[in-house]
């Protein structure tokens, strides 16, 4: 199950803020106003990267796992499909340079494949195709046509415990034939709920290819439940700055974990008046109100100044450089 969602009112668009996805049940919270909307399920397209063996030990097949390939890729639908190749190469390398939902393109770029691939590294192969469907967003799967032979890369089993892809492992009998391939390639398969199938024709490729697809595309059931609970808006709040008893009793002392800079505009806009009262005495007995009574004493303050020198320039003055608080001082620099 791997779904996107998504809350519309009219044209907006709410995502949730909060959600917890497991691989049977996903729980998510929108925080929204009372209005009507629209809940929108999205299923993502289903990823697959197409990996087969085009090595001397499957040399009896080669002719009808390019056909399989073939017939696979004229299958992709838009929309629906996220489709890579790989052919075992060492080191593994993609035919396409992403994934593409595009079956006219992948057909004419697989068509003009140069097939100088012969690897026989299945496992390299794996997880190449698994650490790519990473970033990859809905279902993600392998299907792999090879006969398991080749070395063990131990590395392999934690990239499928991260990605945790379908593996469709389609075994070609050969002359490498034994039960170890025939376990190893089972045991990927059930990495999460794959498929393990045996093959000697191209008929019987085809329909392991095709029952891969089926399980891949069945219809998923489900339902939907929804809570919803009423949260009152915060009412306003006040803001109340207390001197700490660390400045009262060390009054002396340089606070260093705290430096303030003041910043007042002396233009000619703050010449304006509110409520007949020049905007500039008002920032005034503002700033000359906090350094009174709000900051600390002993704090590292600075006063900068802009707009007094000349109209529409940008240059600032620095009054008082950052250093502790002289309450006198700074006051009579605001009064001036």
């Amino acid at each position: 199950m791997s779904h996107t969602y998504s809350m519309m009112r009219i044209i907006h668009v709410v995502t949730p803020s909060h959600s917890v996805k497991h691989p049977l049940e996903h729980t998510l919270v929108f925080e929204v106003l009372e209005e009507v909307y629209h809940l929108k399920i999205h299923q993502p397209p289903i990823s697959v990267v197409f990996a087969w063996d085009n090595s001397g030990s499957v040399s009896p097949y080669r002719e009808q796992i390019k056909m399989a390939v073939h017939q696979y890729v004229s299958k992709i639908e838009e929309g629906i499909d996220h489709v890579n190749l790989l052919c075992f190469s060492n080191p593994p390398r993609f035919i396409l340079s992403d994934f593409s939902s595009n079956a006219q393109e992948t057909q004419s770029i697989f068509n003009n494949y140069d097939w100088n691939c012969n690897s026989s590294q299945a496992e390299d192969a794996l997880q190449k195709a698994t650490m790519a469907l990473d970033k990859e967003e809905g279902i993600k799967a392998v299907i792999l046509i090879a006969d398991a032979d080749g070395g063990r890369k131990e590395t392999l089993w934690e990239s499928l415990q991260k990605v945790n892809p379908k593996v469709f492992s389609i075994r070609v009998a050969s002359s490498y034939d034994s039960k170890v391939f025939a376990n190893l390639m089972h045991s990927w398969s059930r990495v999460n709920n794959g498929t393990y199938s045996v093959v000697e024709n191209s008929t019987q490729m085809t329909q392991a290819i095709d029952h891969a697809m089926h399980v891949l595309k069945r219809p998923v059931h489900y339902t939907l439940k929804m809570q919803s609970a009423y949260v009152r808006p915060l009412d306003d709040g006040l803001l109340k700055i207390i001197t700490s008893k660390r400045s009262e009793t060390k009054s002396k002392e340089v606070n260093k974990n705290l430096a303030i800079e003041l910043i007042l505009d002396a233009s000619g806009s703050m010449l304006k008046r509110i409520q007949g009262k020049r905007r500039i005495d008002i920032a005034k007995e503002v700033l000359i109100k906090a350094v009174q009574e709000t900051i600390p004493a002993q704090t590292l303050v600075a006063l900068r100044v802009f707009g007094h020198r000349k109209a529409d320039a940008c240059r600032t003055d620095l009054k008082w450089r950052l250093q502790a608080l002289n309450v006198k001082k700074m006051t009579k620099i605001l009064k001036k």
